[in-house]
This record gives C-alpha cells, structure tokens and sequence, in this order.
C-alpha cells in the first residue's frame, strides 16, 4: 500500500486516523501479546489435563478399593 493512503484504527466507538508504520508496529505488538497468552493457555491445558488424569485415577482406585471389599 502507498504510504500516503488513508488508514485508520478502531478504538471503542470510534476510528482513529493513524499513518501506516504505526499501524504495522500496533499489529506486531498485539500479535506477539497473543502469543504469549496462547502460550500460557497451553500450560494451563497441560496443567488441567494432568489434573484430570489424577482424579480419574483417584477415582478408578477409589471404586476398585470399594468393589473389593
């Protein structure tokens, strides 16, 4: 894109008219935001799926324990 064309930023409501490089720059920064927070949801997915085998585990152990006796 020409650098002289109009471009402009929604915040809330409105547009906001901004030039180009800086437009670029506030993708880049909020792609690399988002990167981070998929990063962390995946730890958080790790974490939760690990939780879960453990208390199925317990679970398994609980009523294999009941049905023996």
């Amino acid at each position: 894109m020409p650098e002289d064309v109009n471009t402009y930023c929604a915040t809330g409501r409105m547009f906001i008219q901004k030039s180009i490089p800086d437009l670029v720059a506030d993708l880049a920064s909020q792609r690399e935001e988002y990167n981070k927070t998929v990063e962390a949801l995946k730890k958080k997915l790790d974490y939760v799926n690990k939780s879960l085998a453990d208390a199925q585990q317990g679970l398994r152990d609980l009523i294999s324990a009941k049905q023996q006796k």
